[in-house]
Formats: C-alpha cells, structure tokens, sequence
C-alpha cells in the first residue's frame, strides 16, 4: 500500500501537541492503516490541516488540498511602509525622508525592549494570514559597514493592544491568566520572525522559490555596505497563521535585535547585539518599501 502524505500544522507547542491524545489517535491510525492494513479511513484524512492563530480568538483549522502559498495565483497583499508608520494598500507619495531606530539597545528578549520600529495595517474585514512574509526595505547604518535587521509581525486587536499567544490551554498550565503564563518562547508565541545581515544579502537561486528565497553562504558572494549608504534588502519572515476580525491590526517590528522571546527565562538578557549607532529606513526618491503577505 503506498502511503500518502498528510500535514497537520498543530496550534499549540510541539510537545504538547505530540503529547496530546488528539494527535496520538491520530498517529495510531496511520500506522495501523500503513503497517497493519486495518481499513480506518484514515487515507481520507485532509492532506493539509493549516492551524490559524486567533490570539484573543478562537483558533481556526482549515482543511485544504495543498499549502496555498505553494500554488500559481495563490492570494497576497502588499503594504507599503509610510513615513508616517502606516501599512498602507496603495503607495503614497513622499518627499526624500528617514526613520530611524537605535540598533543597539540592549535585548531581554521578554517582549518589552526599546529601539523597535513599529508600523501598522488596519483590516477593514475579516483577513487570514497564511504562509511566510517578505519585507522589501531601503536601509542604511549610522556607525558600521554592515547592519543585522530583525523583523517580527505582530496581532493588535481592535484597541490597538499587541498580543501575546499562549501556546498550551491555561487549564493543562495550572494557571487561571496569561498574565500568569512566564514570558518565554516555550509558553508564548508573539509572531514570525525574520532576519538579515545586509552584507550576505546574496540569494541561492539555484535553492529559491518564489515563496521563499534561500541566502547564499558563498563568501565570494558577501557584499559589504558602506557606512551610510542605502541598500535594498528582501527580509524573509516565517510562516506563520493568524486570524484578524474588522477592526484589528497586523503590526511590524524592526528592530537591531532579536524580538523573539527568549527559549527560558534565565536566558532574558543574554541576547549579544552587535549593531552599533542607528539604522535608518529611506522613503522616497524612487524607493518602495513595502511588506508583502499571503493570505487564505
């Protein structure tokens, strides 16, 4: 019997979904299927369960034929970064101007440092967010010859209040709030993360897809930046699933450091940032800046 692939994108930690009865049945019915031959209908199973993040609610599954992001004419939006902080569908027009961060503000890695760059879309209707993000952004740096740029996509809700994920029920943690929940990559999910390091910027065609460019590691290949010189970099963000209901927003970060929460909490504070001074996005003069998402 030939086994047919399945994919089940699980909403919670790894462990905890692996743990979970859910999955165990699961898991009991391929193999009694595949190595048993006992007729389960197991072989019907949806080839892909694409789990969605609500954050404040209720998590969606949606049962497709393939991963979206994979296929021609597959849904994207793309926002333009305004000078003004704005996520915009339509390009606006603006004189030659800079925003600017400090890249080396020390990182705790708790989902509450400084020197981070925040611009926000808000969805005038229900939106669902599915797959990886590209961010195409104009840079330079203030002190060094090269700059690290981090990037991390957030969920606002409607009060314009960012959102933590939990990542296991409040029940199975023992606590009754997410306050209570410690504020670590393990037990929350803040939202994809990408990053970049503009002098190996250079891509691997020969290992990309339109979906998701693979960066050379071929040191012939590495492109120093002069120290206040614009250069154009293509930030790959992880796939990712969100829900977002009218009224709520999609928020991006950059920043000089990681913003991803630190694995365990003694490890808070132990982020080694190596940018120095301050890094500056350009608008203007030709230049288009813009985040671009997929969605289901």
């Amino acid at each position: 019997m030939t086994c047919a692939a399945r994919l089940s994108v699980h909403s919670t930690q790894e462990w905890y979904d692996i743990a979970s009865d859910e999955r165990i049945e699961d898991l009991a019915k391929f193999f009694d299927l595949y190595m048993k031959d006992v007729q389960n209908g197991w072989e019907a199973t949806t080839p892909v369960r694409l789990s969605l993040l609500g954050y404040n609610l209720p998590h969606e599954v949606k049962s497709l034929p393939e991963l979206p992001w994979t296929q021609p004419g597959c849904a994207t939006l793309k926002l333009h970064l305004g000078a003004d902080q704005s996520l915009s569908e339509s390009p606006r027009t603006t004189d030659a101007t800079t925003l600017s961060y400090q890249a080396d503000v020390p990182a705790k890695q708790a989902d509450s440092d400084a020197g981070e760059l925040v611009f926000k879309h808000t969805f005038a209707h229900k939106t669902l967010l599915a797959g990886p993000s590209k961010l195409v952004v104009h840079m330079s740096a203030e002190v060094q010859d090269d700059l690290d740029v981090y990037v991390q996509l957030r969920k606002a809700d409607a009060h314009g209040t960012i959102l933590q994920n939990v990542n296991m029920p409040l029940a199975d943690l023992g606590v009754a709030s997410a306050t209570e929940v410690p504020a670590t990559n393990t037990l929350k999910y803040l939202g994809p993360t990408g990053q970049l390091r503009a002098s190996m910027r250079a891509v691997d065609p020969s290992l990309s897809t339109p979906y998701w460019q693979t960066l050379s590691h071929d040191r012939a290949q590495v492109q120093p930046v002069p120290r206040g010189e614009v250069v154009r970099l293509e930030v790959c963000i992880w796939p990712t699933g969100m829900v977002f209901e009218a009224g709520e927003s999609l928020v991006l970060k950059m920043a000089g450091h990681d913003m991803a929460l630190a694995e365990f909490e003694h490890l808070q504070g132990a982020f080694r940032v190596v940018n120095e001074g301050r890094h500056f996005v350009h608008f203007g003069e030709g230049r288009e800046n813009y985040l671009e998402v997929y969605l289901i």
